[in-house]
């Protein structure tokens, strides 16, 4: 998330986009929280690092005159099939705490929130891949339809017009 934060300046001064789109903070659970428990003081500082990162990103895309900003939940993590490389998942408890926070700092900054978290329930092995973290195209695909619904939902649509 801090290098999100850091980049997003020069990226909305380039592109001066009307919408952001947001989903960060694995690789601050996976390097603080891993598997582990979430009550190191470790992992409580990467998911309060991942919420002010969050805020600070909605901030200064308003800031920028950006428009709408979505911010999504994190996934679950998926079961580790055997034989993967590398086992890459983080602890859920992490990722449920680190959404909460996610959710709460969404609704008091105004953004909208894209809660893809319960979309994967049930469907982890379908949607994540074999290292148990990096997203499967059928898990993209689910993350990048909530998206849309999301924009759908909260952005005027115009209709085209016809002759």
């Amino acid at each position: 998330i801090e290098r999100t934060v850091q980049e997003l300046p020069g990226d909305l001064a380039a592109d001066r986009p009307d919408a952001v789109l947001l989903l960060s903070g694995y690789n601050n659970l996976l390097n603080e929280c891993g598997r582990g428990p979430v009550d190191t003081a470790s992992c409580r500082q990467a998911i309060e690092t991942i919420r002010f990162g969050v805020r600070d990103v909605i901030r200064r895309s308003k800031d920028s005159r950006v428009s709408y900003v979505f911010v999504s939940t994190l996934t679950p993590p998926g079961p580790v099939a055997p034989g993967a490389p590398r086992d890459r998942r983080i602890s859920n408890d992490a990722i449920v705490e680190t959404n909460h926070q996610i959710r709460q700092m969404v609704s008091t900054e105004g953004a909208t929130l894209v809660d893809v978290y319960p979309l994967f329930a049930g469907r982890e092995a379908e949607y994540v891949e074999a290292d148990g973290l990096h997203l499967r195209p059928a898990g993209n695909q689910a993350v990048a339809d909530a998206f849309l619904a999301a924009i759908q939902a909260t952005v005027q649509q115009t209709p085209l017009l016809r002759r």
